[in-house]
C-alpha cells in the first residue's frame, strides 16, 4: 500500500510572498534553528495529517470540499 505526506494548506498570494520572504532573510541573518521551503512551495498549513495511505486521499478531499464550500474567500494581514 502507497502512502503520502499530506497536509490541509492555504495557499498565499503571488504579491505576499516577497514579504513574508523579507522576514525568512531576517530569521536567517540570525541563524534561527527553522527549515525553510521554497519561496514558491510557501503556504499556511492548517493541519498536517502525516503519512497517509493513497487510497483515503478522495475520501479526505471530499470531506474538505465539504466543509470548505460554505466559506468565503478572507484577507490575511501580515503586520510587525
Amino acid at each position: 500500500m502507497s502512502q503520502i505526506r499530506a497536509f490541509l494548506a492555504i495557499d498565499l498570494d503571488d504579491d505576499l510572498k516577497p514579504k513574508i520572504n523579507k522576514i525568512i532573510r531576517e530569521f536567517k541573518q540570525i541563524d534561527a534553528n527553522i527549515k525553510y521551503v521554497d519561496l514558491q512551495n510557501l503556504h499556511f498549513t492548517l493541519k498536517f495529517f502525516g503519512d497517509i495511505d493513497t487510497e483515503g486521499i478522495d475520501l479526505i478531499s471530499e470531506k474538505i470540499e465539504n466543509v470548505i464550500k460554505d466559506f468565503d474567500s478572507f484577507t490575511i494581514k501580515i503586520k510587525g
